[in-house]
């Protein structure tokens, strides 16, 4: 049988939660998100906005179809939010991004612009038919007519609404990255130069070795996203 709950002492360090105020916490689901890269669903109403003060109350806001995460609405309290996923309080009119910090705790941020979110490819492959498939990070899979110029490591902004991509951030020199593991979780680098699978990036003029999976390029727009949680 799986447990839906864990102990708080136990839960991931990227959770901003207290740990000590009770025993337990709850226990993402299993999905495509690694676990100290997301938080359920339960936390982010309660813990992270405030919204309710107990797991009762939590369950009423998503039976009542508030809450959306990237366009989508669920109930499931223990719904994995994801880095970069986008959370959506109708009634409210609001809107959150999940992002890490500079101390490697993930937060959320209010947005306005909810028409995009930001996933990285991590592999191409050929399915039936000989048909051409996309896979990105989150467990996005996108059929295309032509991959020859798509490179895994590269960022796509894709439309929440008809799930098409809009834009495609290369990986390449010079671009800005976000680091989303290691030393430097929650920091923004430069590109220097491309080794493989792995990458040279330069930070406040110092040089760091970092795997590809392990960071995502940025545009100014999220660069101003995530310098704004570190002030």
């Amino acid at each position: 049988m799986v447990k839906n709950h864990m102990k708080r002492l136990a839960a991931p360090k990227t959770w901003l939660i207290k740990r000590k105020e009770g025993k337990w916490v709850t226990k993402p689901t299993p999905g495509t998100h690694k676990l100290k890269k997301c938080v359920p669903l339960m936390l982010i109403i309660r813990d992270y906005l405030g919204y309710a003060n107990t797991a009762k109350e939590v369950r009423a806001i998503l039976y009542k179809k508030d809450v959306m995460i990237n366009n989508i609405f669920r109930n499931d309290a223990s719904f994995p939010v994801g880095l970069m996923d986008i959370i959506t309080i109708q009634s409210l009119k609001e809107n959150y991004i999940l992002l890490f910090n500079k101390k490697g705790k993930l937060v959320i941020k209010r947005i306005d612009n909810v028409e995009v979110r930001l996933i990285q490819l991590e592999n191409k492959c050929y399915i039936r038919d000989g048909k051409k498939q996309l896979n990105f990070n989150d467990g996005t899979n996108i059929l295309v007519d032509d991959f020859s110029k798509d490179c895994v490591g590269d960022s796509y902004l894709i439309n929440l609404i008809d799930k098409k991509i809009k834009h495609i951030l290369h990986l390449e020199k010079k671009s800005l990255v976000y680091f989303t593991e290691g030393i430097n979780i929650g920091r923004i680098g430069r590109v220097k130069e491309i080794i493989d699978k792995n990458v040279i990036c330069e930070i406040d003029e110092r040089e760091y070795r970092s795997e590809i999976k392990k960071i995502l390029v940025l545009d100014d727009y999220y660069k101003n996203l995530v310098e704004g949680i570190n002030k």
